[in-house]
């Protein structure tokens, strides 16, 4: 049996009435967490404010970690990423053993168990030696503990940092994904850290003190003030029971929380729709995956939100792909929020061929004043096939329609002949056709809008003809005009 060269110590003595207390200190301090965060929001997007979930039910407590990046390029030092580094709410399988050889498990079993359960950061062990090499966005007070991979021993130190002893993680849980995996022991050193942005350096600026210069890389424990293991957030009433589990699929009861109300006063076809409207890619309560992206969070566009199956709604009830819309905001020199929406889902064939997709425009004031809010079909412009034998004969197969038979047939045969390049499509600029909005009758209308306005008092925009495929009118247009519209249409319109 193997003699142990100093008697066990509990790792809990040290971690709570150092690392711990502290955090308690600065809570009291700070005031609580939730608010503290909430009135400190250093972005335009923050959980408390807009995700529906907080918002309904603010006393809900989400996972410890709201955002992070590291900065892995030496070339670009100052570029940050997301990359080579994943977040594992209640991830961590460590136990505790003695800081020095042979690391005898700790007998005190709380001791030992400590970490068992707590929040795994597992970041990259390589970039740029700065002093900012990390930042993360805590929700609320923490300890937070570095487990400095192969830094182990009393005799090392690091500034600000109580030693914790040694974590050891099993060879069967080292694994984190393909080429992401926990090194088998790693000397840890836990401090308070607040509510809000934190940044830790990496290389020399940590100041290590005898330990092993040429080992900068660590991961990072994270659990509760006062010691205890993060819960993972309740469930939220509008998730109807359905329990949401990290680091997986967001499921489709989370995901139908994020709409927004209809404003379309003048389509009685719209009372009482909610429509679809912009989410993170990454659910910030219960880090789970949404799996698809949209682009531009739209917040700072209050109190604007984009209605993204508004458009496709109107025209032909069509249902558009959700994932396919992206956003993209920018703010004028004056001050004044632009946003912008595409439907730009490629990853179908019903999709790419099709030569008009919706696109938003909506700007509103420094003052919080919507003065734009127009949806449309915009013409991409015809595609078309190429061929197998497009080098020898230069034709072009059109898409849609009445070739629709004969584009499947192409597809199907450069998917015999090419398999490797089976998306032969290409789509024309559009140019020629300078955005037209007149679009052939049964599609979309059969108008021929050719300028947009907008007012504070109205700022709707029915698209060109303002029917839908029934021939009902979709509402007064209030927010475009026509090349010599019938008298009917020209109620509500500004006169050219």
């Amino acid at each position: 049996m193997t003699v142990a060269r100093r008697s066990p110590r509990p790792a809990a003595s040290r971690l709570l009435a150092a690392a711990a207390a502290a955090a308690a200190a600065v809570a009291a301090a700070r005031g609580a967490a939730a608010a503290a965060v909430d009135t400190a929001a250093s972005s335009w997007w923050d959980p408390w404010r807009h995700h529906p979930v907080l918002v309904a039910e603010p006393a809900i407590r989400p996972v410890l970690v709201r955002w992070y990046e590291v900065k892995l390029s030496e070339e670009h030092p100052d570029r940050p990423f997301t990359g080579h580094t994943r977040y594992l709410p209640g991830g961590s399988k460590a136990y505790m053993t003695e800081a020095n050889f042979p690391y005898e498990p700790l007998a005190d079993a709380a001791a030992r168990d400590r970490l068992a359960g707590w929040d795994l950061v597992k970041l990259p062990g390589h970039g740029p030696m700065v002093r900012d090499w990390l930042k993360l966005h805590l929700n609320r007070d923490v300890t937070l503990c570095l487990a400095l991979r192969y830094n182990t021993g009393e005799e090392v130190r690091v500034p600000g940092y109580v030693l914790a002893d040694v974590a050891v993680v099993d060879e069967a849980d080292r694994l984190i994904r393909e080429g992401m995996e926990l090194p088998g022991r790693a000397g840890v050193w836990c401090k308070a850290a607040a509510a809000g942005v934190v940044t830790l350096p990496r290389g020399p600026p940590m100041g290590i003190v005898c330990g092993r210069p040429d080992f900068y890389s660590y991961d990072m424990y994270l659990c509760e003030a006062d010691g205890s293991a993060p819960a993972a957030p309740a469930v939220a009433k509008a998730l109807d029971g359905v329990k949401v589990y990290p680091n997986s699929r967001c499921p489709p009861a989370l995901h139908d929380v994020w709409v927004t109300p209809n404003v379309d006063g003048a389509d009685e076809g719209t009372a009482g729709k909610s429509w679809r409207t912009w989410h993170p890619q990454v659910d910030p309560v219960y880090w789970c995956y949404y799996r698809h992206e949209h682009g531009t969070a739209p917040h700072f566009m209050a109190p604007y939100a984009p209605r993204l199956d508004y458009t496709a709604w109107k025209n032909k009830r069509q249902d558009a792909s959700h994932p396919g819309f992206k956003g993209y905001g920018m703010i004028a020199k004056n001050g004044t929020a632009h946003y912008i929406t595409v439907h730009a889902s490629t990853s179908e064939l019903f999709r790419i061929h099709q030569r008009f997709h919706t696109v938003t425009f909506a700007a509103v004031t420094k003052a919080g004043e919507i003065v734009a809010d127009l949806s449309m079909k915009g013409d991409f412009g015809p595609a078309f096939a190429l061929p197998t034998n497009f080098r020898r004969d230069r034709r072009r197969l059109p898409v849609g329609g009445a070739v629709q038979e004969e584009l499947l047939t192409e597809f199907e045969a450069v998917k015999r002949d090419r398999p490797g390049m089976s998306k032969r499509i290409n789509v024309l600029s559009g140019a020629t056709q300078r955005w037209q909005k007149a679009v052939r009758a049964g599609v979309i209308s059969d108008g021929d809008a050719v300028q947009f306005c907008s007012s504070a008092a109205v700022r709707q925009c029915v698209l060109a003809g303002g029917k839908d495929t029934n021939g009902v009118r979709l509402g007064t247009c209030s927010a475009c005009y026509y090349k010599n519209p019938p008298a009917a249409m020209r109620k509500g319109c500004p006169n050219p």
